[in-house]
């Protein structure tokens, strides 16, 4: 319920799954794992830092604390930190991607679009059959205006999870986009479809 609320950056909703966590123990690493989220969410990277550090110090630390921390340092645009994290996530978990593919959602929400393709890539490479890497390509590209690269890494997003709602939908405005005429005048560029539409864009 907490990354459901996170997902539509509910951060009272977040809170309440936090708290329910901790009423049932203080000291549960996925209620920090919350509440972390939300500071990054909220552009906060040292709060995040701070309720991450508990943590990390415990003797039993949950695999996905360095995912965490990962994406801390990826928000902090501390690349090298973040690439050392991920290394010591490769040595505790060899084969896995979950920990690219935390840092690279953190990345293609901070704008960070060339560091953000590099760690999904190598994420999507490493787990072929997983659609998440393949859809956050996707929706980084989608951000990134390269409509025809949305469509391609979206589409195999889809093939591997057709019940994926959001890959689904923003196919579906890729593919439009992708087939909308293109202007690029000096500074930034225009789509439109035929139609009237095209009289106001050549206006621009």
């Amino acid at each position: 319920l907490g990354r459901r609320a996170l997902g539509g950056f509910d951060f009272v909703g977040a809170a309440r799954a936090s708290a329910a966590r901790r009423r049932i123990d203080p000291m549960h690493p996925f209620a920090a794992f919350l509440d972390v989220q939300a500071r990054l969410l909220s552009d906060d990277s040292a709060q995040a830092r701070e309720l991450l550090a508990p943590v990390l110090a415990r003797a039993d630390r949950p695999r996905e604390a360095l995912a965490m921390r990962a994406a801390i340092e990826a928000a902090s645009y501390d690349f090298d930190a973040a690439r050392a994290t991920l290394a010591e996530w490769d040595a505790r978990e060899p084969g896995s991607a979950d920990a690219l593919l935390v840092a690279g959602r953190q990345m293609v929400f901070d704008r960070q679009y060339e560091e953000a393709r590099a760690t999904l890539e190598l994420a999507a490479a490493r787990e072929p059959a997983w659609s998440a890497p393949r859809a956050e390509l996707g929706l980084l590209a989608m951000q990134d205006g390269r409509e025809a690269r949305a469509v391609e890494d979206l589409r195999l997003a889809v093939a591997l999870d057709p019940h994926d709602e959001r890959a689904l939908f923003t196919l579906k405005l890729a593919e439009e986009l992708a087939a909308w005429n293109r202007i690029e005048p000096k500074h930034f560029v225009v789509r439109h479809p035929d139609g009237a539409a095209a009289l106001v864009a050549e206006l621009l």
